[in-house]
């Protein structure tokens, strides 16, 4: 809601990712976008950026990023990743998390990891991988 903040953000970045799964999400700031030192990339299935960001100037031409793979990254492996985000995004929000790198609690993966193995969305033989080396860690 801080115009002027994202504005100076914006100024500063190296990098600017925008992941937001709208079009045109970032369209009312291609101007500032657009004179950015910033590296920009599109993370998301549609044109965050808008029509009046030239495609040049967004890395792969405004393309997700992850389709400029040979195989992209599957929804089985992106899934559990986003919902790690998603946690710790709430945890920013109620700020439950100390200054500095956080890592999530074993809670949250154990969450996550039950949820995925419910949902079927991780083949069996890669939960016995991740199980293998929860033990490692552990020891």
């Amino acid at each position: 809601s801080d115009h002027d903040a994202v504005l100076d953000a914006i100024a500063g970045a190296k990098y600017i990712i925008t992941a937001t799964g709208v079009k045109d999400a970032l369209a009312p700031l291609a101007d500032a976008l657009a004179k950015s030192n910033a590296i920009l990339v599109n993370m998301g299935a549609e044109d965050e950026f808008g029509q009046a960001m030239p495609a040049s100037r967004v890395l792969n031409d405004k393309k997700p990023l992850n389709f400029i793979l040979d195989e992209p990254t599957l929804m089985k492996f992106i899934a559990p990743t986003m919902a790690v985000d998603n946690f710790g995004l709430e945890a920013l929000v109620n700020r439950t998390l100390p200054c500095g790198i956080s890592y999530p609690s074993a809670a949250t993966e154990s969450r996550i990891l039950q949820s995925a193995i419910a949902a079927k969305v991780i083949p069996q033989e890669d939960i016995d991988l991740i199980l293998k080396y929860h033990q490692y860690k552990e020891n």
